[in-house]
């Protein structure tokens, strides 16, 4: 089957990407979504069922089913109808995670948020986010959503299959987050493609809350320009990869030029 690698970094209005991935995810892992969601009874999230982590995170986390702020979280999300498609369609279940000191709840702006593909933890595909802060729970969905795609792709953290790269594992580079240690190139690339999905959905906030999407844009916004240098400079592709990145450097470039205007 001929793939239009172009189309698979950019969320699309038509849901190419998400069937393609799938079949990528089905390959990689024997992948079949929905598994989970035959069996149970769960609140859900963007038709996604809401489910506790079978292990704590930490003391100061607990796990939720009910908040205010998961159906802001819904509406956030129906700003970008492309990447909650992919979101609802590859994953079997979200954790939604709450801090216990209520003095946090609402007053802090961002998310800690985390995923999961088939053969780390189990055979499902899932994320999890806090939701103490709406936009933050939103970003976390479309950050994380954002590496499960790269990894259905074979772009893992500390290695990568060579579909899409031909960086060796062992070579290290600038992370636009992690400052602590030099990383190899696939983690570069999750952590900048993480941040441009969450500097799209931003702009989404941005469009219908200017003052708001712009807080946030102002902490995303020099992530990925700094990320974008560091991977030109230094990657290597395949001729699929060459083909994936050109559209996500499109995309790129259209999220930086329009959070630098709705920044000024």
């Amino acid at each position: 089957m001929w793939i239009d690698y172009t189309r698979l970094a950019e969320p699309q209005p038509d849901g190419y990407d998400t069937d393609v991935l799938l079949q990528f995810a089905k390959a990689r892992w024997n992948y079949i979504p929905k598994r989970y969601r035959a069996r149970n009874t769960e609140r859900k999230l963007l038709g996604v069922p809401i489910h506790a982590l079978d292990h704590p995170l930490s003391d100061e986390l607990e796990y939720v089913d009910q908040h205010p702020n998961i159906a802001a979280i819904e509406k956030i999300m129906s700003l970008w109808p492309a990447a909650s498609y992919t979101f609802a369609k590859i994953n079997d279940f979200i954790s939604l995670l709450n801090y216990i000191d209520k003095r946090y709840d609402g007053g802090v702006p961002g998310c800690v948020c985390g995923n999961y593909v088939p053969g780390q933890m189990d055979e499902y595909m899932h994320i999890y986010t806090t939701v103490f802060d709406d936009v933050g729970g939103a970003e976390g969905i479309v950050h994380e959503t954002g590496h499960q795609r790269l990894h259905c792709l074979g772009v893992d953290l500390e290695t990568h299959t060579g579909l899409l790269l031909r960086n060796d594992p062992a070579e290290r580079y600038v992370s636009p987050i992690r400052k602590d240690t030099l990383r190899p190139m696939s983690a570069v690339l999750q952590a900048q493609y993480s941040y441009v999905n969450v500097t799209q959905l931003d702009l989404k906030v941005y469009e219908v809350d200017p003052e708001r999407g712009r807080s946030y844009l102002m902490i995303n916004l020099p992530r990925i320009k700094e990320g974008y240098d560091e991977i030109h400079r230094n990657i290597k592709l395949t001729t699929e990869g060459q083909q994936w990145y050109d559209g996500f450097c499109r995309w790129t470039d259209r999220v930086i030029a329009a959070a630098e205007v709705a920044i000024a």
